[in-house]
């Protein structure tokens, strides 16, 4: 093989890796990540054959009889960068359709990389506020309470940032800003009698990292199980800090966060309107392009609203759960190819909503109670608490398998 070529494969494995860990990072799963690296490296003339894991990434190169193999960097991040994932999938189109060195692609990259966030800190702020409140009132909060909420998901938000930047551990930001959040919920509504556990579940759910617990069970049933249990076992522990602030503030505040809680059924439009303001905060927190953010504000009230309905007719939590995020999917399908973007920076937004996180920190709650109880609790605390950890992961992957065969489904009909 002549230098000029060796250096080509080389330059190729470098890029394509770097191209893989900020598709990773950004919230794509590993099969889409694979299929991608391996399109790409098609229009090279290369055979690519691409390994995740919870640790490294390892591409190896086969140019018909020479390979070249490289390791790269592990994977950061557990959350979603949806502009990024709309850059990366506009590159790697322009690739495959006007095919250039490798050399270029990596320019192209360190522009992506390098790029800022799309919106002002204070604005998402803001968003998470609204996020919050709408959720308090999704979850059957009295107005009162749902104003107290958008102040404290301000600083629930604040808090977090903050942490992060100062490089603390994920699970210590999100405990942190729970705690913090939920005890400014309290005191502004010291003087109501409104139910403030609301509000701090509220606090929770804005916190909950549903994009990681969906790639998570995606990515294990797709057989990438180091990645999976990578992505699962770091979405847990920061659910765990969850927990743990919750109940700290619960216990300082003197609230009681009541187990096993079934969803609330507001009124159709209220709740499609409640829906979208949680989508639309949504999509400003996981960085969505402007262009993306009506279809998915559009894409999670129809989700959000198609599961009350469907609820409402007799159809069990699970069941409704799955379908709607099996027609959220569709719709972002739809949207995508319109648009000519990745769906799942659609479906991801959209179907958060749906994510059980709360029922998630209640179940942890309701097990450090009964850890401190001696084995004292009644019967129907027990059952409750099993009931909120058995929804939790039920419901997390009815809609993670829900968007596996949507993800199966969008694999039939070739790119546009």
């Amino acid at each position: 093989m002549t230098e000029p070529r060796t250096r080509q494969m080389d330059d190729a494995a470098r890029v394509l890796l770097r191209l893989a860990r900020l598709q990773l990072a950004a919230g794509s799963d590993s099969c889409h990540v694979q299929e991608r690296i391996s399109s790409l490296a098609s229009t090279w003339d290369m055979t690519a054959s691409l390994f995740v894991n919870g640790e490294r990434l390892l591409i190896m190169l086969d140019d018909g009889g020479t390979y070249r193999t490289r390791i790269g960097h592990r994977v950061s991040g557990i959350g979603m960068d949806a502009d990024r994932l709309f850059a990366l999938d506009e590159l790697s189109r322009r690739m495959e359709g006007e095919p250039h060195c490798p050399r270029d692609m990596s320019a192209a990259l360190d522009a992506i990389e390098s790029r800022p966030q799309r919106y002002p800190a204070t604005w998402v702020t803001l968003c998470v506020g609204i996020t919050a409140a709408a959720l308090a009132r999704l979850f059957g909060a009295e107005w009162c309470v749902v104003a107290a909420a958008l102040p404290a998901g301000v600083i629930n938000r604040m808090v977090q940032h903050r942490l992060l930047s100062a490089r603390f551990a994920p699970l210590l930001a999100a405990g942190s800003a729970a705690l913090v959040s939920s005890l400014l919920a309290k005191l502004l509504l010291h003087d109501t009698h409104a139910d403030a556990s609301l509000a701090m579940v509220a606090m929770g759910m804005v916190l909950v990292p549903g994009i990681a617990l969906l790639n998570g069970f995606r990515d294990l049933v797709q057989g990438a199980a180091s990645l999976a249990i990578s992505r699962l076992a770091d979405a847990s522990s920061v659910v765990a800090g969850i927990a743990a602030g919750l109940a700290v503030a619960g216990s300082l505040a003197g609230i009681t966060v009541t187990p096993y809680a079934p969803p609330v059924q507001l009124g159709l439009l209220e709740d499609v309107a409640m829906s979208a303001a949680a989508a639309w905060g949504f999509a400003a927190m996981f960085n969505a392009p402007l262009r993306a953010t009506v279809p998915i504000v559009v894409c999670g009230a129809l989700a959000h609203g198609l599961r009350s309905t469907l609820m409402y007719t007799g159809l069990d939590l699970g069941m409704s759960t799955f379908t709607a995020a099996l027609v959220a999917g569709q719709i972002a399908i739809w949207m995508a190819r319109v648009m000519h973007a990745p769906w799942i920076a659609f479906a991801f937004p959209a179907v958060v909503a749906l994510i059980p996180g709360s029922y998630a920190f209640r179940g942890l709650i309701g097990s450090l109670a009964i850890m401190n109880s001696g084995g004292t609790l009644p019967p129907y605390q027990l059952g409750a608490t099993q009931a909120d950890l058995i929804t939790f992961v039920l419901l997390t992957c009815a809609i993670g398998s829900a968007l596996l065969v949507v993800a199966s489904l969008a694999r039939t009909t070739p790119r546009r």
